[in-house]
């Protein structure tokens, strides 16, 4: 897999669209699936959890601010004042989450979020572009050459996780040669790219003292990653979707009569 590839990102978009549609579609198929039908409810509901807070954070959040959210401490430290901190990709997905999310249309929802994603992300590339373009100084075009490379390995890795867990939704498949398997392994190829490059770019833009602290920070070595809830999350669906399950059947089983009066 290569994480450099041209079009990488744009077969990310047109996957997670092509799911949107895919959950739709299972939807009609829930009745008959039980199994199918405790997935998708598990699902949605963690997605309401996920969309309202994303609705929220995107209210309270200021125009000036709205672009600049949590990011590694070393980043937000460069000291060239020519480089910018990279772009987190969680924060890019939260932002259009925010703006698109509606609970009475998930699926296509979360698919009208997923373009918006992708168009922040092709907004920030081109910016880039134009800096690159500009740059004068061979150290300053480099750093902005890397910021390119780690901006689209992050958002290759962490659109991979959700590609990954919405195939287990539809498939309930998280076996060998799987979609899950292939976009789980996508994301953890991606997720170490972008780690290495991150430290050619610390190399490049942050004194020898700075990077031997940050060394030492774990937290300061690698890319993103997925978190325990959320919605780039790996959190397993599987026991809450049995939960779900065996209480529709209990619910499915005929009461015992009462005696006769």
């Amino acid at each position: 897999m290569d994480a450099m590839l041209p079009d990488a990102a744009e077969l990310q978009k047109q996957k997670l669209a092509s799911q949107a549609k895919d959950l739709q579609n299972q939807e009609q198929r829930a009745n008959a699936d039980p199994a199918l039908a405790a997935r998708l409810d598990a699902y949605k509901q963690e997605q309401r959890s996920v969309g309202g807070a994303a609705i929220a954070e995107v209210g309270k959040a200021q125009p000036e601010t709205a672009k600049t959210q949590p990011r590694e401490e070393e980043e937000k430290r460069a000291p060239n004042q020519n480089v910018e901190p990279i772009r987190n990709a969680s924060v890019r997905y939260a932002q259009a989450l925010g703006m698109h999310y509606n609970i009475l249309d998930p699926y296509a929802s979360l698919g009208r979020a997923a373009m918006a994603e992708y168009a922040g992300f092709r907004s920030d590339r081109e910016n880039l572009d134009r800096q690159i373009a500009q740059a004068a100084n061979p150290e300053v075009r480099r750093a902005l050459e890397l910021r390119k490379d780690i901006e689209k390995a992050d958002y290759v890795a962490l659109t991979s996780d959700r590609i990954a867990r919405q195939s287990y939704v539809i498939t309930g498949n998280k076996g060998p040669n799987s979609e899950f398997d292939k976009f789980t392994k996508q994301a953890e190829y991606n997720r170490q790219h972008a780690t290495e490059l991150r430290q050619q770019w610390r190399e490049l833009t942050q004194p020898e003292q700075q990077r031997s602290q940050t060394a030492n920070t774990q937290t300061a070595q690698a890319a993103p990653q997925p978190a325990k809830t959320g919605p780039n999350s790996y959190a397993e669906l599987k026991d809450r979707a049995a939960e779900l399950q065996k209480n529709q059947q209990q619910q499915q089983r005929p009461r015992p009569r009462g005696p006769r009066m």
